[in-house]
């Protein structure tokens, strides 16, 4: 039981130090691609984009690049 009960404890330890930790950040991580498969065109980002504003650049499209569907 003891053994058990300082697993948990080793555990919970490294789960709250893991969190802490300061991961990089800023604009400089960003990256976007274009996911094109199955008749469907879409751009999505690694900060929660999906699709573009009209003026922003690719947005998504259905079956023809220029049947634009989506955008922020």
């Amino acid at each position: 039981m003891k053994k058990i009960i300082l697993l948990l404890l080793i555990f919970f330890t490294t789960l709250v130090f893991a969190q802490t930790s300061e991961q990089p950040s800023g604009r400089e991580y960003r990256r976007s691609s274009v996911h094109n498969a199955n008749l469907v065109r879409s751009v999505f980002g690694n900060w929660g984009v999906i699709g573009q504003p009209a003026s922003g650049g690719p947005r998504g499209s259905w079956i023809y690049d220029t049947n634009g569907y989506i955008g922020d």
